[in-house]
Formats: C-alpha cells, sequence, structure tokens
C-alpha cells in the first residue's frame, strides 16, 4: 500500500525519492495507509528526507487521514517507538519534531478526533515533547 515516494523514504533511498520527484511525483500524495511522504520521512525521523520533500513542494500542514499532519505522526511515532524499544516518555528522539516546528508546523491543528500534537505528547506523560511543544519560538506556527 505504499507509493514508490513513500517506500522510497521509508526504505531510506533518498537518491530514489530524489529522482522520483524529479521525474514529477506528488510530495503530498498519501499512500495507501493515509500517510504523506513528510510523515513517511517524520517518521523515520530521516530531517534529509524532510528537506528533500520540503524543497518539492511537500506542505508541513496538510492534513491526511483522520486529520493527521507530519507534526502529529511525529510526535505519536518518536514516543510510542521509544516504549516499544523498552524506553519511557521523555527519552524519546526529537530531531523530526523539532524539524518540522523549525519549518512553520502549526501546534493548533487537531486531528479529526480534535487532538493536538501537544494532546499526544501530554497523554504520553512525555516530559521532553510536551517542553518542547508548549516552548514558544520565532517562526513557529501557534494557533492561540
Amino acid at each position: 500500500m505504499e507509493t514508490p515516494l513513500t517506500d522510497a523514504i521509508d526504505r531510506g533511498d533518498l537518491e530514489l525519492a530524489a529522482r522520483l520527484l524529479r521525474s514529477g511525483e506528488d510530495p503530498n500524495q498519501p499512500n495507501g495507509f493515509g500517510e504523506s511522504p513528510l510523515m513517511v520521512a517524520a517518521m523515520s525521523r530521516s530531517t534529509s528526507a524532510l528537506e528533500l520533500l520540503a524543497a518539492h513542494g511537500a506542505e508541513v500542514n496538510r492534513s491526511y487521514k483522520d486529520g493527521w499532519t507530519a507534526l502529529h505522526a511525529a510526535v505519536d511515532h518518536s514516543i510510542d517507538s521509544t516504549i516499544q524499544k523498552g524506553g519511557t516518555p521523555g527519552e524519546e528522539p526529537t530531531e523530526a519534531v523539532l524539524w518540522l516546528l523549525k519549518h512553520g508546523a502549526d501546534l493548533g491543528k487537531k486531528t479529526d478526533q480534535g487532538e493536538t500534537a501537544l494532546d499526544f505528547a501530554e497523554s504520553y506523560n512525555s516530559s521532553t515533547m510536551v517542553t518542547i511543544l508548549r516552548r514558544p519560538q520565532p517562526g513557529y506556527a501557534r494557533d492561540a
């Protein structure tokens, strides 16, 4: 159910991803799971893939399946994968989340269930993500 682009991003094959984008592949086309290429890059914590996609027009705040954005996916996956590997909330990697925030991710965007990325972090009790998502920074989009 992957698209050629989301598959390349997921496998870390940025050369193929770049060729696909240059040949006209849509950087916002979701795969069969409702995940955009930007979401896949964020979940794999590849800031190089995030940069590549942004350079080809990927929309940071576009909503996909269930109203999720790349920021929702990055926060949820970072915390959940840390827990699945035996870690605890607060120890998760933050590079994709920080990249998305630096590139205008809207902290106020809500899923179809009315949840923000901060709500996800708070539900997991992730002190690291909560701190990042509450910290007002110049250039970060914030609703409210």
